[in-house]
């Protein structure tokens, strides 16, 4: 299965980096990285979507994205596996979210797409970012 975030909400696309580890935060928050001289918290999204850990590759990644916070932007990367590409999902290919049998919570997934053959659950990322005490 795999996973796509709206690009307009992707802000850069880097390698692994030290993270500084952070006491008493969620276990999907990895800690922190410094990026451009500005502490981001990162999230481990597999952690964040109920998936099983896997262990980091080449390919393993941080998506920085900005999120709509209550007074202004937040900035959060968000570890990956992988980045394959950059694609652009006509907006009649999206189609509402259903059950997809994968342990992703319901309430994370804005939408499903097929795209060069696979499924994608397009993510509301807004909504994998806000704070479960802030969820209705």
């Amino acid at each position: 299965m795999e996973c796509a975030i709206e690009i307009l909400k992707v802000q850069d696309i880097v390698g692994m980096m030290p993270v500084t580890l952070r006491a008493g935060v969620p276990d999907f928050i990895r800690g922190n990285i410094t990026l451009r001289g500005n502490a981001i918290p990162l999230v481990d999204l597999r952690a964040r979507l109920s998936l099983p850990p896997q262990d980091e590759t080449e390919n393993t990644c941080i998506i920085v994205v900005e999120t709509a916070g209550t007074d202004h932007p937040v900035t959060t990367g968000l570890l990956v596996d992988t980045v394959r590409e950059v694609s652009e999902i006509p907006e009649e290919q999206l189609l509402p979210p259903q059950d997809t049998g994968a342990p992703i919570p319901p309430e994370f997934v804005l939408a499903m797409a097929h795209a060069g053959g696979t499924r994608l659950l397009v993510l509301d990322i807004e909504r994998v970012l806000e704070p479960a005490s802030s969820r209705p």
